[in-house]
C-alpha cells in the first residue's frame, strides 16, 4: 500500500521587492514605516501587520501618501469625524447596511456630547488611546450604570469602525477594541438585599394603579390638558397607564397614539407612530412624533381590547378631528418626561414606591417600561400566550428577545409539559 501523501503548503509570495514590509515567523505580513510628518518636527513610526500581502501594500501606500504628500496633514478630530457621521454617513446606508433610524442617532447624538466631546472632542482621531477611554468610562462615568457605559462604547466604537471604513484612520487603527466595560452586576440596596431590574405588577397592584390614576387626589390644580373625558373627569395620565397596560406599547408609542391608524370595525391598531425627544446641537431639544419606531420589528398590528376601544370612541365621538389623543389643548406634543413624572405620582399615590417582594427583598420603583413588562410577563406566565403570537405583540424582531425577557418556566411547568407523555 502506498503511504498517503502531505499536502504541500502554498509557498508565501516574496516581500523582498516590497519596501517597507517584511514576512514575519507568525506568518502575518508586518508594515514598518518611519518617516517625517510634512509640517511636524518629530518623526513618526507607523508598525502593523496583515494576514494577506495585498492589504499591507494598500495600506503601506496609505501611509506613503500622507507622508510624502508635500501639504500639511489635515488634523481631524474626533468632534469633526462624529459630526460627519452623525449627519452625512450614519442616516443612510453604508457598509452593507441600512441606515441607522433618527431616534438612534438622536440617542447616540446625547450620549458622545455628554460624555466623550468635553474630554476627547478635541483630539485628533489617530492620537486617541485605550487609556483615555478607560478614563471615561471608570471615572468620569462611575456613578452610571452599566448599561449606560456599555452604550457609551458602543457609540465610540462606530465612529471608529466607521472612520476604518472610509480609510480615516490609516493601518486600521481602533483603541476601542482593547477597552473593556466595568459591569458592577446587580444593585443591592443598604441592607443587602438585591434589587430587581425588571418589575411586573400584579392584578391587585394594576387595580390601584388605575384607581390612582383616575383621582384627582394627587393633582394639586388640574389643567385643560389634563383631562381627556369631560363626563368622567380622568385626566390623560389615566388612559395612558390603561393602553400601556392592555397593550403593551412603549412610553413613546402610547404618547404617539394615532387614531387615524385605528381600524374602528376590526377593532385593531397599527402601531407606527411614537413620540420622542430629538437633541439637536443647535436648538437644543424639542419634542416631536415621528412614523420611525425603536426597530424595524416594533411596525406592528395589536388587536385593541374592550376596556380601552371604549375609551376611543368617546374622544372619537368627542372630536372626530382628534389625531394624536394626548397632544396638549395647544397641539404641542406631550413631553416623554411628563409621562414619567405622573406616572411616579400616580405609582406613589397607589403604595407602589418602595415596596419589597415576599423575601424582603426591594422592589424596583415603577416606570413606565413596567407597563410593557407587565403585559408581556401576563400573556406569557398567566394567560399561556404562545410565544411567537407574544413576538408580534411586543414588536420583538427577533424571538430570543421574548423568550429572554418574558418566558418564564418552574417546576409546575416542566411536571405539566411530561404529564402528556405515555
Amino acid at each position: 500500500m502506498g503511504t498517503a501523501t502531505q499536502p504541500r503548503r502554498a509557498k508565501a509570495p516574496d516581500v523582498s521587492n516590497e519596501k517597507y514590509i517584511r514576512l514575519g515567523k507568525d506568518g502575518k505580513y508586518h508594515v514598518e514605516i518611519c518617516k517625517r510628518l510634512p509640517g511636524e518636527a518629530k518623526p513618526e513610526r507607523r508598525a502593523s501587520k496583515y494576514t494577506t500581502l495585498d492589504k499591507a501594500i494598500a495600506a503601506r501606500n496609505e501611509w506613503l501618501k500622507l507622508f510624502e504628500g508635500g501639504e500639511p496633514v489635515q488634523k481631524l478630530t474626533l468632534d469633526g469625524w462624529a459630526e460627519e457621521c452623525f449627519e452625512r454617513i450614519l442616516p443612510f446606508p453604508h457598509t452593507k447596511r441600512k441606515g441607522l433610524k433618527p431616534n438612534t442617532i438622536n440617542g447616540y447624538r446625547l450620549l458622545y456630547s455628554m460624555h466623550v466631546s468635553p474630554l476627547l472632542g478635541k483630539m485628533e482621531l489617530r492620537n486617541v488611546k485605550p487609556e483615555h477611554l478607560m478614563q471615561i468610562l471608570h471615572h468620569r462615568m462611575a456613578d452610571r450604570d452599566s448599561d449606560t457605559q456599555a452604550n457609551v462604547r458602543t457609540v465610540v466604537s462606530k465612529l471608529y469602525t466607521l472612520a476604518q471604513a472610509f480609510n480615516r484612520v490609516p493601518l486600521g487603527h481602533n483603541p476601542v477594541k482593547l477597552v473593556t466595560v466595568p459591569r458592577t452586576g446587580a444593585k443591592h440596596d443598604n441592607e443587602g438585599y438585591e434589587i430587581h431590574s425588571v418589575r411586573n405588577l400584579t392584578e391587585e397592584e394594576q387595580a390601584r394603579l388605575l384607581e390612582a390614576a383616575a383621582s384627582y387626589k394627587w393633582r394639586f390644580s388640574p389643567t385643560d390638558d389634563d383631562v381627556f373625558t369631560g363626563e368622567e373627569g380622568r385626566p390623560w395620565i389615566w388612559l395612558a397607564i390603561l393602553i400601556g397596560m392592555r397593550m403593551g406599547l412603549r412610553r413613546g408609542e402610547i404618547l404617539g397614539f394615532n387614531l387615524r391608524h385605528v381600524d374602528w370595525d376590526h377593532k385593531l391598531y397599527d402601531v407606527r407612530w411614537q413620540v420622542n425627544r430629538v437633541y439637536k446641537p443647535t436648538n437644543g431639544e424639542y419634542v416631536q412624533a415621528s412614523d420611525s419606531l425603536k426597530k424595524d420589528g416594533s411596525y406592528r398590528t395589536v388587536p385593541i381590547p374592550p376596556s380601552v376601544f371604549v375609551e376611543l370612541e368617546k374622544i372619537r365621538d368627542r372630536n372626530p378631528q382628534t389625531v394624536f389623543i394626548f397632544d396638549m389643548a395647544d397641539g404641542r406634543h406631550r413631553d416623554p418626561e411628563s409621562l414619567n413624572t405622573s406616572y411616579k405620582i400616580a405609582a406613589r399615590e397607589a403604595g407602589l414606591m418602595g415596596c419589597r417582594d415576599g423575601r424582603g427583598a426591594p422592589m424596583k420603583d415603577p416606570t413606565p417600561h413596567d407597563l410593557r413588562h407587565t403585559f408581556g410577563y401576563m400573556h406569557a406566565n398567566v394567560w399561556k400566550t404562545p410565544h411567537t403570537a407574544l413576538q408580534r405583540l411586543m414588536g420583538h424582531k427577533n424571538i430570543q428577545t421574548t423568550l429572554s425577557y418574558y418566558a418564564k418556566a418552574n417546576n409546575d411547568d416542566v411536571i405539566a409539559a411530561m404529564a402528556h407523555v405515555p
